[in-house]
Order: C-alpha cells, then sequence, then structure tokens
C-alpha cells in the first residue's frame, strides 16, 4: 500500500510501515499514541487497516501539528492547497533567489512547507 503524505523529510518510517505493522498485536488496542509523530507513517499504516481505533500524535515540531490540523479541516485544506498552489509555488519556483527570500521572510505553515515538501521535490 501507498502512502501519499503531504509531509516529508528524511528519517520517516513510510518504508518500515507495513514491517512494524505486521510485528505487533492489535486485538486489545484502542488508542495508538505517537509522541514524536513526523510524518506519522506508523499511525498512518496502522489507520488504513483499522480505521476504528483513536489515535494521538504529538510532536515538537509546531508546523506539523499545524499540518495536521489543516488536514483534518477540509475548508482549511482547500484554503492552505490553493494558497499554495496559486500563489507561494509560481512565486518561489522563479528561480533560487526567489525561493530562499520566501523561506527568509515567511517562518510559518507555509515557509516551512515549502522548504520541506516543495523544495526537495
Amino acid at each position: 500500500m501507498k502512502n501519499h503524505f503531504y509531509i516529508s523529510y528524511n528519517g520517516n518510517k513510510r518504508n518500515e510501515a507495513e514491517n512494524f505493522y505486521n510485528s505487533i498485536d492489535l486485538s486489545q488496542i484502542k488508542t495508538i499514541v505517537e509522541p514524536f509523530c513526523g510524518t506519522s507513517a506508523i499511525s498512518y499504516y496502522i489507520w488504513t487497516m483499522n480505521p476504528d481505533l483513536k489515535f494521538v500524535l504529538n510532536d515538537n515540531n509546531k508546523f506539523i501539528i499545524e499540518m495536521y490540523n489543516i488536514m483534518k479541516d477540509d475548508e482549511k485544506l482547500k484554503a492552505f492547497e490553493d494558497k499554495i498552489n496559486l500563489c507561494i509555488i509560481p512565486e518561489v519556483s522563479k528561480n533560487k533567489q526567489s525561493y530562499d527570500k520566501f523561506i527568509k521572510e515567511n517562518n510559518d505553515i507555509f515557509g516551512w512547507f515549502i522548504s520541506y515538501k516543495y523544495y526537495k521535490m
């Protein structure tokens, strides 16, 4: 099963998620707690197999948590995607200087997203 993640960075567990899932017994589990969620690859994979479980995700990166909160609300996600696709990507893709200027001036969810998702693509 291939997962789609808004968030990607080195160290995620996407490739190990299935092996991890296959090595645990979830028969008595009602809640999955991921204290350092990052991309939440493990929780996401478990959720695809057990959507009735409750998940508690945490991370010390405030932008990861903000992104997950945006993703939970369809209207917020649509507005976020529109701003990224219609305004920000055309601006930062002009050249490296435009990208660098945007990142320097935007220490927010948009700057973080572009630095971790768009530029690495």
